[in-house]
This record gives structure tokens, sequence and C-alpha cells, in this order.
């Protein structure tokens, strides 16, 4: 009897420890579910119905998953509670369906997508992944969710590179560099470097921006890197120059200037009479230059180099001078970097010497009461300073005689070398009376016919008159006798 009790006893201590066991694997079963629950992020129990989430390996991006490597989508399904449940899988993306049944609290399922695509080749999988919960006793209605985002499996890398013979110059101050990709460019990703010096780049469209405005003149070695969504990386290194500094232009005359303004760096060259022979045109730069624009007076001139060297250029001009004495020339020179210089101008003007105008004087010559030439009054006679002029003639006067021209004084007809506006007077000296007779033994001498030259001239008008009386004498006793 004891020997029955005793295994009685233990058959019924197994079956309790078999239940416990039975106990703790549930318990651990929740907790589990609980733990993936937790962890997972979205998730929540229900309060009546089951709850279904997707989790895939790769995070979506704009509707789109990009993926190098197979995409694994992990589908949790919990349930309610304990009550049993059957969950349809139905993968639309590669055409496969399970199902299971039974399913007590939760269920994990792992899904692969795009397992089959070689390296270099790109593959995209539309569809989705239908999941139902339908539990067993009909407890709540079955519960229907659906994944769909389009799945890129891209294992081709982006194409990149730099163009042979980028430069960086004149306003010019970023490198572009031409990209591609089968499916999306990853912009966050562009990274540019320059001995291991990183530079701005950004991503727009089709073309990498490298901005190098901070980098020194030089030749460096550029690496430019980016990588699509799904992870494929692509870089490329090339040599790039740095050039930045425009020519330099040089214009010199061949003989120097009178003068020239300013004193330093002038721009206008003055010359008295004649000007420069020749102007000689030089150009310098670091790198090539290319044919300069060179004008005279708004001309285009073709001017010979007379160097062989690619970054420099001289050549000589003949000067051709306007109406107005002016040799306007303009040289302007771009390098083959794109740096342009300012123009550069220089002016060369002759100064011609001209006589100072001629100033005006007005001569007056008072006659003094006389008379020149049936003038009376004043006389003028308009001149220019500096002017040798004849002075008039002597006026008459009766009663005087001309001595000068008084201011200074000057003969009559006297050279003379104007200076100015002046006035003359004409300077007079009054003639001596004749001598008065004082007695008459003086008016009978006067009487007496002189002897000498003198005396015939005065017997010729006697000698007539007594002529003239005797004829008429005559005739008178002529007509008394015939009476």
């Amino acid at each position: 009897m004891k020997r029955n009790s005793y295994r009685e006893e233990r058959k019924g201590s197994m079956m309790n420890l078999r239940s416990k066991i039975r106990s703790w694997r549930l318990l651990s079963s929740v907790l589990a579910v609980v733990l993936v629950v937790g962890l997972a992020p979205g998730m929540a129990f229900a309060d009546d119905a089951a709850t279904i989430n997707f989790s895939p390996s790769v995070t979506p991006n704009n509707g789109v998953i990009y993926s190098k490597d197979t995409v694994i989508v992990k589908v949790m399904v919990v349930l309610p509670g304990v009550e049993g449940a059957t969950v349809a899988v139905e993968n639309f993306y590669t055409g496969e369906t399970e199902s299971y049944s039974g399913v007590h609290v939760a269920r994990v399922v792992n899904l692969e997508i795009g397992s089959g695509v070689a390296e270099g080749e790109e593959k995209k999988f539309d569809g989705g992944i239908t999941v139902a919960v339908t539990p067993d006793n009909g407890s709540y209605d079955t519960v229907t969710e659906t994944y769909s985002p389009s799945i890129v499996i891209d294992k081709k890398a982006p194409t990149v590179s730099i163009p042979a013979g980028a430069f960086v110059g004149g306003a010019n101050t970023t490198v572009s560099v031409p990209v591609s990709d089968n499916s999306a460019l990853d912009e966050s990703s562009v990274t540019a470097k320059v001995d291991d010096t990183s530079l701005p780049a950004s991503l727009s469209g089709d073309t990498v921006s490298v901005d190098m405005s901070g980098v020194d003149d030089g030749v460096y070695i550029l690496m430019v890197s980016i990588k699509d969504r799904a992870g494929n990386e692509a870089s490329v290194k090339e040599s790039v120059t740095v050039e930045k500094t425009a020519p330099e232009i040089t214009i010199t005359p061949n003989s120097a200037a009178a003068r020239q303004e300013p004193a330093e760096n002038p721009t206008t060259y003055y010359y008295e009479d004649n000007g420069p022979e020749a102007i000689s045109i030089d150009i310098t730069d670091a790198s090539a230059i290319q044919s300069p624009s060179i004008t005279v007076n708004g001309v285009e001139k073709k001017v010979s180099n007379t160097v062989s060297e690619a970054n420099k250029f001289s050549g000589v001009i003949t000067p051709e001078f306007d109406a107005d004495g002016k040799c306007e020339v303009v040289v302007a020179v771009s390098d083959t970097y794109a740096n342009t210089a300012n123009p550069v101008t220089k002016t060369f003007v002759v100064e011609t010497s001209t006589p100072e105008p001629a100033e005006a004087a007005t001569l007056t010559f008072d006659l003094g009461g006389g008379t020149l030439d049936g003038k009376t009054g004043s006389i003028t006679i308009e001149a220019n300073v500096g002017d040798k002029i004849n002075l008039p003639g002597a006026p008459t006067k009766d009663g005087y005689t001309f001595k000068c021209w008084k201011g200074s004084e000057y003969a009559a007809g006297a050279e003379y070398t104007v200076e100015g506006n002046h006035a003359f007077t004409a300077e007079w000296e009054k003639n001596a009376e004749p001598s008065q007779p004082d007695s008459k033994s003086d008016t009978a001498k006067s009487a007496i016919p002189a002897t000498g030259d003198d005396a015939g001239m005065l017997m010729v008008p006697i000698s007539i008159v007594a002529g003239i009386s005797l004829v008429v004498l005559i005739g008178s006793a002529v007509r008394r006798r015939a009476a």
C-alpha cells in the first residue's frame, strides 16, 4: 500500500512539474513577444484584434527602397491573446505565398527580396507584401495589411569623371564634375578634396560643383567621391590647374615726354613739337597669353609678337596723331585660363608752339591846330604791340614851324616801335615877324629903282605902261585932225 501511495505521489509530482514547465514555456513565449514588440518601433498590443507590422532592413527614401544587398522585410504579427489564428503571407515581389495556422501570441516572418541580382546589375521589384490574420474562433474580424514600396536592388556603382584640363581662373571659381547613375544619387554623400583638404561640393542634377575659390594658384590633384542611394560608391582623381592672376600690360614710348600726368604710373604723355617715333607694348603672364586687342585712336591694329614664349608678348607700333595732336593707345588681353586684364590706356599728345595773339594798340596824333593831308584836329593809327611803324609826316600851320611829335620827342616820319596805346601832340615853333621901315629916307629910297638884276625886273612893267600911254595919245590926235 505504501509503495502504491508513493508511486501515486510521485506521478502527481511529475504531472505538476510538466504543468509548470508548460506554464513557463508559455510565459517565456509571452515575454519573448513582449520583448520583440518592445524592440520593434511602432508596434503595440491590440485590444481586441491582431497587429501587423513591417520592418525592412533598409529605410525607404520617398517610397523607394534602394539597396546593393538583398532586402529583408520582417513581418511581425501580434495576437490579442493566446487564442490561435491563421496567418497568410503573400509576397508579390517574388510571387511566393505562405500560410501559418495555429499561431498563438505572435509570429515573425522574414521575407527576402532581390537575392538573385548579380554584381554590376540593377533590378527593380514592384508588388508588395500582403498579410492577413484570421482568428480561429472568429472573436474578431480578419486583419489585413499591405506593404508595397518599390525595391531597387542596385549593384552597379555611379560613374564620375573630372574633365581633362580642368582649371579655375577668371570668373570661373568652380570645377564641374559630370556624374551619372542608373537609379538615384545620394547628394549628401558628395565629397571633394585637394591634398587631403576638404572643399565645398554640391550635387545639382548630373553635375557635382567643387568650389576652389579659396585655393591658391598652382596645379593640384582633385579627388571627388559620390554614392548612389543604394550605397555604391565611385570616386575619381584628376589634375586641376588653379590660375587666377591676370596678365600684366606695359605701354612705353621710345622717347621721354616733356611732362607726364600723373607723375607716377602716368596715363598721358605731353611732347613739344614732336611725339615719340615708336611705342612698345609688352605683356607677361603666368600662363599662355591669347592674342591681345590693340587699338590706336579707336582703330584695331594687328601687331606682330617678337617673342616666342607662350606667356609673353612684345610688339611695337608707330603712333598716329589726329588733328589735335593726340594718339590714344588701348591694349586688352586674356590668358588661356580666362583671366582678363583691365584694359590699359595711354595717351600721347603733341603740343605745337603757336604765337600768342597780337595785342592791338591805338596811336593818337593831336595836330595842335595844324593840318596834315587835309585833316585837322587829330588823327589815329591802329597797330599791334611790337610792330615797327613810321610816324606821320610834318603837319603845317600858318605862322608856325613843326618841330616834333611830342610824347616823347619824335621827328616827323621817324621809325617807332609800338609798345601800346600812346598819344602824340604836334610841337610847334612860332615863326619870326618881318621888320617895319622907320624914316622918310627909307621911303624915298624905296621909290628909286634899284640897279642890277632887280632894277631890270622893275623896268619891264614901267616900259609896258609907257607904251600903252603913247598909243592912247597918238590915237586921240588922229581923231582930232579928222574932225
